[in-house]
């Protein structure tokens, strides 16, 4: 399970409406972030250093695996995260995260299952 790309373009500091604060498209420098923002896989530790991230929008994703000759098997994509990545956020009694005014309205997950096509083998 991944991060749907499209959750990195909203404000994730603002309560209510979500507000558009990044372009879904990546431009060619990436996003620096160093607003001691907490980690999203532990909200308690505050990186020490400066990170260069990259989003890539979905169809660049794909686009990627099938031009190395993968085969797509399924793409699912969830209205939920496994951490509270918005203030207005609340958690379900199975430990996911979903915002309640947007529930069923936004991918903010995704799952993917892609395999490598395999030569024929030859039998002597």
């Amino acid at each position: 399970m991944e991060i749907h790309p499209l959750v990195y373009i909203f404000d994730d500091d603002k309560q209510g409406e979500l507000k558009i604060k990044e372009s879904y498209f990546p431009g060619k420098k990436p996003t620096l972030c160093d607003d001691g923002s907490p980690d999203y896989s532990d909200r308690e530790y505050i990186p020490k250093n400066p990170t260069h991230e990259w989003t890539w929008p979905l169809g660049e994703i794909l686009t990627s695996l099938i031009e190395a000759g993968l085969k797509i098997e399924f793409l699912h994509e969830y209205d939920k995260l496994f951490y509270k990545g918005f203030p207005d956020m609340v958690q379900d009694e199975e430990g996911w995260w979903f915002l309640p005014k947007y529930k069923g309205m936004l991918p903010l997950t995704f799952t993917l299952k892609a395999k490598k096509n395999l030569p024929e083998t030859v039998s002597w």
